[in-house]
């Protein structure tokens, strides 16, 4: 096998997931390059982790309340150990999208519920995921949707929805922000329990119908008595929501754009490419495998080398992939899942709404 075979297939196991040592690289050169992205698409294929030893020798992680850092343990175990890389990198993509913080949930199960939701759902169809942001009692109570009432709305969670989860600015109105607000009143959390001794109780969705607007509105065009199913149906069937997705898939495993908050401004580095991923995605009922199927595949990803900076996770965890030493939760996971932190990247608590800068910023 020839160098070029290797180094593409290094390039292929950092971007789709945390590298690969050299006897992994040869056997997989054999197997074949498009054998390879199945393999990884496929992650049915492979076992979930065993999580008994992490919750048997660090009974914390099981309800780690505020404790700082220790809430990222677990995930930061899995992302080392996982037989399923990709499907961890796509939790690690989607978590820098639907950017929740335990600075403000202040529960770290809860933020930890969302990388779960992750792993089942993203690389499905990206409505159905959508959907569950929508649901999640974090980010209900992240961006204020339980203060959110039929006769009192609170724009925060349909501003970030329309903004920096699915079509971007220049794609809405502020009419357009108001009316989402509205359909979304009455999505809520149930009441909980007090703090108890080891952290807080889960907390879980709940539907008010006597908190929900139940009065006309005008979204993207569509008038009506519209609900957030409807939103999120409205949104996704606009061809701005596919674009701002691939443009995502786009800067985390091929090249870094410009931050989010410029793409309104700033042309894609690659706008032949961002067109045909989110074609792709249109095309496939938004179907984030089948998306990834072909950006894997894409003469654009495989010339993409030396394009994109790893983020801080993405060092730690391929680091220790590579030298081993990490496959048992042995004293001292709690301090090694702070180290991202140490690089500007403090797992399950981005810096806001928005993320973590990305590229040059590290």
């Amino acid at each position: 096998m020839s160098d070029q075979d290797i180094a593409l297939m290094a390039h292929l196991m950092r971007r789709a997931g945390f590298g690969a040592t050299r006897d992994e690289l040869e056997t997989r050169v054999a197997n074949g390059y498009e054998a390879t992205v199945e393999e990884l698409l496929s992650t049915e294929e492979h076992e979930e982790l065993n999580r008994d030893e992490m919750q048997r020798f660090h009974p914390w992680t099981w309800r780690p309340g505020t404790l700082p850092g220790m809430g990222a343990a677990e995930w930061l175990h899995d992302l080392i150990n996982t037989k399923r890389p990709l499907e961890e990198k796509m939790s690690l993509f989607w978590h820098g999208i639907f950017a929740t913080g335990v600075s403000k949930v202040d529960h770290y199960d809860d933020v930890m519920d969302m990388i779960v939701k992750f792993r089942h759902k993203g690389m499905g169809d990206f409505r159905e995921l959508l959907l569950e942001m929508a649901k999640d009692p974090a980010m209900i109570y992240w961006l204020d949707n339980n203060d959110n009432h039929a006769d009192a709305v609170n724009e925060n969670w349909g501003r970030e929805l329309l903004e920096l989860f699915s079509m971007g600015v220049g794609n809405y109105t502020e009419d357009d922000v108001r009316d989402c607000s509205r359909a979304f009143t009455g999505w809520t959390i149930e009441p909980k329990l007090p703090r108890g001794p080891i952290g807080r109780h889960d907390w879980f969705f709940e539907y008010r119908e006597d908190d929900h607007d139940d009065t006309d509105k005008t979204f993207l065009g569509h008038t009506g008595n519209h609900n957030g199913e409807d939103i999120i149906r409205f949104i996704t069937e606009d061809p701005a929501c596919a674009r701002f997705i691939a443009r995502h898939l786009y800067s985390f495993f091929v090249a870094d754009e410009v931050q989010v908050p410029a793409w309104s401004v700033t042309p894609p580095r690659d706008p032949e490419a961002v067109d045909l991923l989110a074609n792709t995605l249109m095309s496939n009922g938004y179907d984030i495998r089948s998306t990834l199927r072909v950006l894997f595949n894409s003469d654009f990803f495989k010339n993409s080398r030396f394009e994109r900076l790893k983020n801080p996770t993405e060092v730690v965890v391929g680091t220790l992939r590579m030298v081993g030493g990490a496959e048992f939760p042995a004293p001292g996971i709690g301090d090694l899942s702070r180290q991202p932190n140490y690089m500007g990247q403090d797992l399950l608590n981005p810096p806001s709404v928005e993320g973590w800068h990305t590229g040059a910023e590290w």
